[in-house]
């Protein structure tokens, strides 16, 4: 996205840990000081379908009986998915949708679909995951329109009960496009 500092401080690479590493620190972690609650912080722990749903049931098999916590696209779950993950333990996501605006979405490189999003939301509420969703406002190229788009999804992710909304101002980052 072109207003996230990540991609320029780490000049546009990034290393994974393996599923097995994952597992084997959860394991160290719930044994040394009885851990059951971890975060995985990556901007998109989703992003590679096949790994995540492997982490998924990899997490699942070991009974590991933790909970955790993720960011994803909201563009990339579907109700399978979600199910895998409640299974696995996941009690919250993050989301950046950013915008309601298309428009806004285009030019920011974030594109995500939004109309094609608005289903899967509910799903992961009536499941029991607690959502964030987090806005970005201030775009220099951004008009009424687009701010009107915005806060009418988060009106209806207001009536869907989603459990969190934040909104933040853009600020200029040294870096970003």
């Amino acid at each position: 996205c072109i207003y996230c500092s990540t991609k320029s401080f780490w000049n546009q690479q990034y290393r994974l840990k393996s599923n097995s590493r994952l597992i084997e620190e959860i394991r160290y972690y719930k044994e040394k000081y009885n851990a059951s609650d971890f975060d995985f912080e990556h901007d998109s722990l989703t992003a590679n379908k096949s790994r995540f749903v492997s982490l998924c049931q990899e997490i699942t098999d070991a009974n590991l009986d933790i909970t955790w916590s993720c960011s994803s696209r909201p563009d990339y779950l579907d109700h399978k998915l979600v199910d895998l993950m409640k299974k696995a333990g996941c009690r919250s996501i993050y989301f950046g949708f950013e915008s309601g605006s298309l428009k806004i979405q285009k030019i920011i490189k974030k594109n995500i679909d939004i109309k094609s999003v608005q289903h899967i939301i509910p799903y992961i509420i009536e499941n029991g995951i607690y959502i964030t969703c987090s806005f970005i406002i201030g775009f220099p190229f951004e008009n009424d329109e687009d701010l009107a788009a915005t806060f009418d999804l988060i009106s209806w992710l207001v009536g869907v009960k989603a459990n969190a909304i934040q909104v933040h101002l853009l600020g200029m980052l040294l870096g970003t496009e």
